[in-house]
């Protein structure tokens, strides 16, 4: 299958490489699941390289699939159909085990995101977080998109003004965490006043087992 011109070459490297970090594959584990070189892989991702055999464009689909991500060679080719997608929508063997309140397609279309939750998933559950709330103004606004691994509360070093993705009752926030009046209690509230919180300002004396330090932030 050839490639006609350079611009298409860097659309079809830009679709190579997030199916590629989608699924959790690194060039040289891709290069020799494709039966090529890392350094095909590597032109072929930044459109420098023009050709692309069929037998290759059907083991990167196998091997992205045996990752958990499914995709067409016509998306992957010509930008054609619907984009990769996992398996299992907010957990593929890519990823691991994650929490996110995004949408899978929003997930699937964001190359950043895949890749930091490829690297990160290892390090326990990743999660993901869309601010949907004013409330921790000045430091991350609505729309915001955060990213972290939750650890035990006990592994943190926690200061007057650490924030964090928590879960409460089941959904995910972002909040300021201090100490609370007791041992293994912590007092979490937010930075500013929001007519969209769906929570109090401040929450006292909760218990918490995890907390997700701000470790990337898109916006």
């Amino acid at each position: 299958m050839q490639i006609e011109t350079d611009i298409t070459a860097a659309e079809v490297g830009k679709r190579l490489k997030l199916l590629r970090v989608m699924a959790g594959l690194s060039r040289l584990t891709l290069a020799q699941l494709a039966g090529v070189s890392k350094t095909s892989i590597s032109y072929w991702e930044h459109g420098t390289y023009r050709s692309i055999s069929p037998r290759s464009i059907k083991k990167i689909l196998e091997a992205a699939r045996e990752k958990g991500v499914i995709c067409s060679e016509a998306w992957l080719m010509n930008g054609m159909g619907d984009p990769p997608k996992p398996l299992q929508p907010t957990s593929t063997s890519s990823h691991g085990d994650i929490e996110t309140n995004l949408s899978a397609e929003l997930l699937q279309h964001n190359p950043e995101i895949s890749e930091f939750l490829s690297h990160h998933s290892s390090q326990g559950k990743a999660v993901i977080l869309k601010v949907e709330h004013k409330g921790m103004s000045p430091f991350y606004e609505k729309g915001d998109i955060l990213g972290g691994v939750f650890t035990p509360i006990n592994k943190l070093t926690l200061s007057n003004e650490t924030i964090c993705i928590v879960k409460i009752n089941g959904k995910l926030d972002v909040r300021k965490i201090r100490k609370g009046s007791t041992a293994n209690k912590f007092n979490l509230t937010y930075f500013a006043y929001d007519k969209d919180l769906s929570s109090p300002f401040e929450l006292i004396d909760v218990s918490l087992e995890t907390a997700a330090p701000i470790i990337r932030m898109w916006r």
